[in-house]
């Protein structure tokens, strides 16, 4: 993509590649417990076709991306279940189908 070229990267997986180690690295320096992996569930929604993960060059859709970081962070910090989430008033379009999908990859990443 040229917006990924013009920040140096050739593709979104090497961009995540890039960003992920970056992380990991700072997790070490300050000795934290561990990363909460928003950046690898958006990367995983878009590897799984969801083509509207962002809303712009820099951040996440107001829909179906902040909706599953959302579920990610509560379910890592809550530890409830997220079936149980009953949230649905969306800013932007979300199916039934990306709910689902949103679930299935957040519950392989707790």
């Amino acid at each position: 993509s040229p917006r990924l070229e013009g920040l140096g990267f050739k593709n979104s997986a090497e961009m995540f590649e890039k960003i992920e180690d970056a992380y990991n690295q700072m997790k070490d320096y300050i000795k934290a417990d561990g990363l909460i992996p928003s950046g690898k569930l958006i990367q995983m929604l878009f590897e799984a076709g969801i083509n509207h993960t962002h809303r712009d060059n820099h951040h996440i859709s107001l829909g179906i991306s902040r909706y599953a970081v959302a579920l990610l962070w509560y379910g890592m910090l809550v530890n409830k279940d997220i079936d149980n989430v009953p949230f649905n008033d969306f800013d932007e379009e979300v199916t039934e189908e990306e709910i689902a999908l949103a679930k299935k990859l957040v519950k392989e990443l707790l």
